[in-house]
C-alpha cells in the first residue's frame, strides 16, 4: 500500500488533503480529509472492507483536525514515500465545487465499480487488459453505458467512455479500484 493508492480509495468519500503511513505503526496510516463530513463518510463507508486480505479500521481522530506535525518522510516497500499532500493537486479530488460534489454518489464498495475517463474506442476486452497490466484483479464482464447527456438526446462524442466493471466479490472489486483509479490511459485519466 502507498498513498496514492490509499488516496484511490478514500478519494471517493470526500476531498483528501494529506496522507501519511506511521514508521512505528506498520500498516498503519493518517488520512487528513478537506472537511469532517468526508471524514465521517470515509469511516461509515469503508470500516471492516477487506484489503489485500486486511480489514480495515478506521477511527475519527479524537485531538486532530488538521495534521500540522507529520512524521519524519520515509520510503515504503515500493520505493514511493510514506507522506504525500494531495492539496497542491486538486484535480484528483472529487469534491472541489458544488457541482462537482452533488455528483458523487457515496456508496460502501461493491461487487460493481463504476468508471468514466476511458477513450470511447476502448472495447471490453480493452478494460479487461487494463486490470491486468496493473495486476488488479480482473472484472469478469464490462458493461459500457450511455452517459446521461447521451440519454437526453446531446451529442456526447467529445466525452470519455462511461461504464461498469462487474467483480466476483467486493474485495476484488475494491483491489481494482485501488490500482486502476486515476491512471494516465492515452492522455485521458480514468476514474
Amino acid at each position: 500500500m502507498n498513498c496514492d493508492r490509499l488516496f484511490n480509495l478514500v478519494c471517493q468519500y470526500g476531498n483528501v488533503s494529506k496522507i501519511f503511513f506511521m514508521k512505528t505503526k506498520p500498516g498503519c496510516a493518517m488520512i487528513e480529509m478537506g472537511d469532517h463530513d468526508g471524514a465521517q463518510r470515509l469511516v461509515s463507508n469503508l470500516q471492516s472492507t477487506l484489503l489485500f486480505g486486511n480489514k480495515l479500521q478506521l477511527d475519527l481522530s479524537k485531538k486532530h483536525i488538521r495534521i500540522t506535525n507529520a512524521p519524519l518522510e520515509f520510503k515504503l516497500d515500493d520505493g514511493t514515500n510514506s507522506v504525500k499532500d494531495f492539496i497542491t493537486d486538486w484535480k484528483l479530488n472529487r469534491f472541489n465545487t458544488k457541482e462537482m460534489a452533488r455528483k458523487n454518489r457515496i456508496l460502501s464498495p461493491t461487487k460493481v465499480i463504476h468508471f468514466y475517463g476511458v477513450s470511447r474506442d476502448m472495447t471490453e476486452l480493452d478494460i479487461e487488459k487494463l486490470f491486468e497490466e496493473y495486476c488488479a484483479p480482473p472484472p469478469h464482464k464490462v458493461k459500457f453505458v450511455e452517459s446521461k447527456k447521451e440519454r437526453e438526446g446531446g451529442n456526447n462524442e467529445d466525452r470519455s467512455g462511461v461504464g461498469l466493471a462487474y467483480f466476483n466479490s467486493i474485495e476484488e472489486a475494491t483491489e481494482a479500484l485501488v490500482l486502476v483509479n486515476h491512471r494516465d490511459i492515452a492522455g485521458k485519466m480514468i476514474k
